[in-house]
């Protein structure tokens, strides 16, 4: 695997383009957000074994919320396809 394009890491063509490309970008945005957040803060998530989604997703965290469920429910049943 030599970066995150690596084929290695990707899904095989389980979806349409238009879906993937732009109808679930909101969702995969939503989950680099909420990565990014947790290698930012990783010791102190650790060390307090929480986290408030309002610091990830600000007020919008409701949003925020729903779009990172969505992101995995995409995972998953492209797991599902793939399998």
């Amino acid at each position: 695997m030599q970066g995150p394009n690596s084929d290695l890491v990707k899904f095989k063509r389980t979806m349409c383009a238009r879906c993937n490309n732009e109808r679930s970008q909101p969702f995969d945005r939503s989950y680099d957000r909420f990565a990014a957040y947790l290698r930012e803060r990783e010791r102190h998530i650790l060390a307090s074994r929480s986290f408030d989604l309002r610091a990830v997703y600000g007020q919008a965290w409701e949003a925020g919320r729903e779009d990172f469920l969505r992101y995995w429910t995409k995972h998953v049943g492209c797991r599902l396809a793939e399998n």
